[in-house]
């Protein structure tokens, strides 16, 4: 399963909506699960991973880790390597662009799936993170969503 090798520190339904929407991504997207630590929230200070695991965690406490390769995420800061931006509720869903390097695209998640954007946009970058390009992974959390 795609999320044996994935450990998340956030508090449980993050977790729980997180892994949910990754496992329903996994089946569907060629992506290389790699051992990752994501973080929704709070990160000790001073963390130090090996070079060989994957770090996700919020562009504001990149600081708190050492070593990883690390992925950062934000809901406001565009430095980030994965960023929302222009989050609008519509009539059925709400939706958000998502910034990658030079990429754009556009997440819809309907009212009553249970996600919320901090979960989706942490997704994402776990997907990112394993080598998926954030247009495939968009595409994929869309489908999934409808």
């Amino acid at each position: 399963m795609i999320t044996d090798k994935l450990t998340i520190f956030g508090d449980r339904e993050d977790v729980t909506n997180i892994c949910d929407l990754l496992s329903k991504c996994g089946c569907h997207l060629e992506s290389e699960a790699k051992d990752t630590v994501l973080y929704v929230s709070e990160v000790p200070d001073n963390t130090a991973y090996p070079e060989s695991v994957c770090v996700v965690l919020p562009h504001e406490l990149r600081e708190r880790v050492s070593g990883g390769r690390i992925t950062t995420y934000s809901e406001k800061d565009s430095n980030a390597d994965v960023t929302l931006l222009n989050l609008q509720k519509r009539e059925t869903a709400f939706c958000f662009e998502v910034l990658c390097g030079a990429s754009m695209s556009r997440v819809f998640v309907p009212y009553g799936k249970g996600y919320t954007c901090l979960q989706v946009l942490a997704g994402i970058s776990v997907l990112c993170a394993w080598g998926v390009s954030a247009l495939d992974a968009v595409s994929k959390i869309n489908s999934i969503l409808k």
